[in-house]
């Protein structure tokens, strides 16, 4: 028997539909999420192909995460983001430098059309293929690079002075660079080889987000969400006695994540938060909680990894586990709430993608919680 059969909410990410976020516990269906995003979107797909997700289906995504298993999908939660470049897809719309040529539409691309180009480089120095946008402060350009034969060191960047060296093989794989400011995202190579170049994407993140296409005019992604499960009709919960559990990842983050993820009290309106209360470090506020926030000094993630959390509580003690292992926490100022809501909406949001949520009604062992975290 797992300990996750004790939960009396679970959502583990395998199944969804418009609308529609499904959870294991309840199982009568009442703690499954509504969701809304009113706009099609992309995802990976577990193909590893670039897919197009219908408007209010959330987006089941099997985009590589460090310490997550293949196949294991998770629903990624994006705010809103623009891509720059007018031509994402066209690289005859692109400037070509240094003796660069192009042939568009090549071979088939990560979303699986033949609209992958190929770009042939002589050796000449700082050759290169570029695009001007309209960028206002930070930049992250995003570029899926393949070569014709053996490897290639490739610079991308939106600036001449700030790029990075990625080495390319013969298989697809997106690269990414921030910069402080820029207006040329470019792909230079000062070797002579062929590179075939895909779904070009500049945003004002310090992230890449989705793949967002564009033909010949800027195009913005809407945010996903609001997104609830209310369960409260369905469980009875013991008056401040439960262990919540989230696993979750991030490709970056702009601003905070005030209001992205709440574990709530639906009755009395109080709840849990993920925020981020500076740029390197994330905690857990909320209602009844030290105004420092519950972790003492926060934690840190690395975008791209897994960060697994628990926190099991009573009227007189407070734990909290993270991957494994037991974090100084503050003081809470009072006993927390019941927990029978979980929520977001788009006010002040960030990105997340969410692998695992859970929700228990009693206090659990230490050895639980490492279970629950490992």
């Amino acid at each position: 028997m797992s300990i996750l059969d004790d939960a009396v909410f679970l959502l583990q990410p395998t199944s969804v539909k418009a609308s529609k976020i499904y959870s294991i516990f309840p199982t009568d269906g009442t703690g499954d999420f509504t969701f809304t995003r009113n706009a099609i979107k992309n995802r990976i797909a577990k193909n590893g192909l670039i897919t197009k997700v219908q408007a209010n289906v959330p987006s089941l995504s099997y985009n590589p995460i460090s310490g997550v298993s293949n196949g294991c999908p998770h629903i990624a939660i994006e705010k809103q983001s623009t891509n720059l470049i007018t031509y994402s897809d066209d690289f005859s719309q692109w400037a070509t430098i240094g003796n660069a040529v192009v042939a568009n539409n090549f071979i088939t691309s990560p979303d699986g059309t033949k609209n992958a180009a190929k770009i042939v480089f002589d050796g000449t120095a700082n050759a290169r293929i570029e695009i001007q946008v309209t960028s206002t402060g930070e930049i992250t350009q995003s570029i899926y690079l393949k070569t014709e034969t053996g490897t290639q060191s490739v610079k991308i960047g939106a600036i001449s002075t700030d790029t990075s060296t990625v080495t390319v093989t013969t298989e697809w794989q997106r690269f990414t660079h921030t910069s402080s400011s820029g207006t040329f995202p470019r792909v230079l190579c000062n070797d002579a080889n062929t590179i075939y170049v895909a779904q070009a994407q500049a945003e004002n993140t310090s992230f890449a987000s989705s793949y967002i296409k564009t033909e010949g005019a800027t195009s913005s992604r809407i945010s996903d969400g609001p997104f609830t499960s209310d369960f409260s009709s369905s469980v009875t919960f013991p008056a401040n006695t439960s262990t919540l559990v989230l696993w979750f990842s991030y490709n970056g983050k702009n601003g905070d994540f005030f209001k992205l993820l709440r574990f709530e009290d639906s009755a009395g309106g109080n709840s849990l938060r993920l925020e981020v209360p500076t740029d390197n470090t994330i905690n857990i506020y909320g209602d009844n909680i030290s105004a420092s926030g519950l972790i003492t000094n926060g934690f840190t993630l690395n975008p791209g990894t897994l960060c697994k959390i628990a926190i099991s509580y009573d009227a007189t003690q407070t734990k909290v586990f993270i991957n494994g292992s037991s974090v100084t926490i503050n003081a809470p100022t009072g006993v927390l709430n019941i927990i029978n809501k979980i929520y977001n909406n788009t006010t002040s949001m960030n990105n997340i993608n969410i692998h695992r949520a859970a929700v228990f009604n009693t206090v659990k062992t230490n050895s639980e919680l490492t279970t629950l975290t490992s």
